[in-house]
């Protein structure tokens, strides 16, 4: 512990509580009367909703009862170490077996012990105090030792509440940069409603001159919602009609034999413009197969089925980032023709309207949602010329870019939030943050006081739960 301020002096969690010990040991019962129990599990976000808490087994002895001022530790686990400030106990209640309580004696401003817990000096000193291998933890007797300097109880005062008034600006900061990255959706979403009601290009002419292919010209699917009216020079077409929609390979222990194994994309691969390609399959596959499923750059690649509904049609372009891959009979593959911008076309099933229609193709009577080749060749595309197309891909990405960067920095000013509360709170026990008085009583007194008191105070009996 580096120097500190005059006044001050350096001691321990063991030294300046009534005593630190072990929860009680019990079942819980959601059903019973009596003494609730805390766990760690009840206790969210600094918060403890204390009339859902269940009930203890057992009748718990009086020293397992918390009361407003004690601290509870977590002492196993991935949350070792983090702590709770009781304020105040509406119900009777008991801390149970895995945590760990620091009854602050009532000399000290349990706030200060509390918000001490919260900064890098003491989560330096548990990442010591953590013992285990495979499962960290953290025994009384080592938690007592940690090391804090105390300050005269009127600094300590000060302290708390300039701590307060700071963590309410950073928890205002915290919420207004987490909506933004809530917003961010919401903001892609609406450029991609405006961008296929044609109010992204409002001035650029011109008519939809798509040659169709009566092969593969099919009517828009019958379940698909109502469709809103377009700019004059766009048109409502089914997508068999523009692009080719075809499916994949099924896997099975026959094609392990085959000579030629390529790429195989899973469902596992394809998300909601995205692919994942760390872990691709290979597939054995005959030469006609290669030739007939080999996936092209441009192409569509949409999930066929989900237990979710809002994940069934998850769409993603291929852009040829693998030699001769295929792709799995659960993802069918979209091929837009000439008058088809790959990109338009996925951007369009992206968009809040293109996925209500493939949510409106997937559902059946039966409860069961899919797609298939003739759903998803159905579904509606609103086609426009193929310049104004690449215009609207241009106007989508630069404004998905721009709200990219803003979901950046938003994400950034966020880190740097953290950062300066870590450093507040490490200024704050250097004795930087506020005045010293001189004036006021110094801490060594204090301490004393605390000393006397302890050793004033009958000793109980060791048992269950007591400090080692």
């Amino acid at each position: 512990m580096s120097v500190l301020p005059r006044g001050w002096v350096a001691t321990s969690l063991s030294e300046i509580s009534g005593g630190i010990t072990y929860g009680f040991t019990t079942k819980s019962n959601a059903v019973s009367d009596g003494v609730r129990l805390l766990r760690i599990t009840d206790i969210q976000d600094y918060k403890v909703d204390w009339d859902s808490l269940p009930f203890c087994d057992d009748q718990p002895d009086p020293a397992f009862l918390v009361k407003g001022g004690d601290i509870v530790v977590a002492r196993t686990g991935a949350t070792t170490g983090k702590s709770y400030l009781i304020k105040n106990v509406p119900v009777p209640t008991a801390f149970a077996s895995y945590l760990i309580r620091i009854a602050v004696s009532h000399e000290l401003q349990s706030d200060y012990v509390w918000k001490f817990m919260q900064g890098p000096d003491y989560w330096q000193q548990i990442q010591v105090v953590s013992k285990g291998t495979a499962q960290p933890g953290a025994n009384a007797v080592i938690l007592g030792q940690v090391a804090i300097p105390l300050p005269p109880l009127a600094e300590q005062k000060r302290i708390v509440a300039k701590l307060d008034a700071l963590n309410a600006k950073s928890a205002r900061a915290r919420i207004e940069l987490a909506r933004i990255e809530s917003l961010v959706s919401r903001y892609k979403q609406a450029v991609l409603s405006k961008a296929f009601s044609g109010e992204l290009t409002p001035r650029h002419g011109g008519k939809a001159t798509i040659q169709f292919n009566p092969k593969l010209a099919t009517q828009i699917d019958g379940r698909t919602p109502e469709l809103p009216a377009l700019p004059a020079t766009w048109s409502w077409v089914a997508l068999s009609s523009v692009a080719e929609v075809s499916g994949g390979l099924t896997k099975n222990s026959k094609r392990d034999s085959l000579p030629l194994q390529v790429p195989y994309l899973r469902v596992a691969n394809v998300y909601a413009n995205e692919l994942r390609l760390d872990d691709v399959s290979f597939i054995g596959c005959t030469e006609n197969e290669v030739a007939r499923t080999t996936l092209m750059a441009g192409d569509l690649l949409l999930v066929e089925g989900n237990g979710s509904l809002d994940q069934i049609g998850r769409v993603a372009l291929w852009s040829g980032e693998l030699d001769q891959c295929v792709h799995q009979n659960h993802l069918i593959k979209v091929r837009p023709g000439e008058g088809l911008e790959s990109k338009f076309a996925l951007y369009w099933l992206l968009s809040p309207l293109g996925r209500r229609a493939i949510e409106a193709v997937a559902a059946s009577s039966s409860g069961l949602h899919t797609l298939s080749l003739s759903k998803v060749g159905g579904l509606p595309l609103p086609l426009c010329n193929l310049e104004e197309q690449h215009e609207i891909v241009r106007r989508i990405e630069s404004a998905f870019a721009k709200i990219d960067r803003l979901a950046k920095e938003a994400k950034r000013a966020l880190e740097l939030v953290g950062r300066l509360d870590e450093a507040i709170l490490a200024k704050a026990f250097r004795g930087e943050l506020v005045p010293q008085d001189e004036n006021d009583e110094p801490a060594e007194h204090l301490l004393a006081r605390i000393r006397a008191e302890r050793e004033a105070a009958p000793k109980g009996k060791r048992g269950r739960g007591t400090k080692a």
